[in-house]
């Protein structure tokens, strides 16, 4: 694991506390601006919402 993924690690797992329980309810229709690979987007979408990924990156 590279310096940069351990110190983005406890940010990721900071924006998931908050997250949890914003997820924990019905359906959404959410927007991951800046989605990258897809990796939350995938997450999210498997709690059962819907999600958009907008990424101006044409490798993402």
């Amino acid at each position: 694991m590279s310096a940069s993924e351990r110190r983005a690690a406890p940010r990721t797992a900071v924006v998931w506390d908050v997250l949890d329980p914003v997820l924990a309810g019905a359906s959404l229709d959410v927007v991951d601006i800046g989605g990258g690979t897809g990796g939350s987007a995938v997450r999210i979408a498997g709690l059962g919402h819907r999600v958009t990924v907008v990424d101006p990156r044409p490798d993402a």
